[in-house]
């Protein structure tokens, strides 16, 4: 591949944040894992390194499940660790979801050793996966928070850590219908 300008077009949009919806799954829901075609040596642009275009394909009666943020609640970041020779990231992705519901709380229980895909919508609709096939991301921390004072928000911060390659930006579907 070929090093390329880095320029910002002046007058660009660069809205911050996250959306309010995000999608997670089960990595043993996955029948086929798409993966990032591209390696330096074939790569003709930057973009195709962190790109996934191929569709998620799930086993039978499987499929992404939503996950609501609010607002402004939401963060991601990829960071890269490592000395130097043997760089990798580390990606983190942090949401809030109002309310201490039982639906919420089980989930958390039950999601807390599982081995998880999570597809992270930026607010200008990229999307982006946390965690692989070989490296799938794991709930890092979820605390449940009741507030003090009536004007505190009240709910549940979860953050999911994926390790790795930076989390590739996906362009393929998101199967919201369990698969047949």
């Amino acid at each position: 591949m070929e090093l390329q300008d880095i320029l910002w077009p002046n007058g660009s949009n660069n809205d911050a944040g996250l959306a309010r919806m995000h999608y997670y799954c089960a990595l043993d829901d996955i029948d086929t894992f798409p993966a990032i075609a591209a390696t330096p040596a074939s790569a003709t642009s930057a973009a195709e390194l962190v790109t996934v275009a191929d569709d998620f394909v799930f086993k039978s009666g499987k499929c992404f499940k939503e996950f609501y943020c609010t607002l402004e609640k939401g963060n991601m970041k990829s960071t890269l660790v490592g000395e130097r020779d043997g760089k990798s990231a580390e990606n983190t992705v942090t949401l809030f979801h109002p309310g201490n519901k039982d639906y919420l709380l089980g989930m958390i229980e039950y999601l807390k050793n599982t081995n998880l895909v999570v597809l992270v919508r930026e607010l200008d609709g990229q999307i982006r996966i946390f965690g692989s096939e070989y490296l799938p991301a794991n709930l890092d921390v979820a605390e449940s928070d009741s507030g003090t004072k009536v004007a505190d928000l009240k709910g549940i911060t979860v953050t999911v850590k994926s390790i790795g390659r930076i989390a590739p930006i996906y362009t393929g579907a998101i199967p919201l219908t369990p698969a047949a």
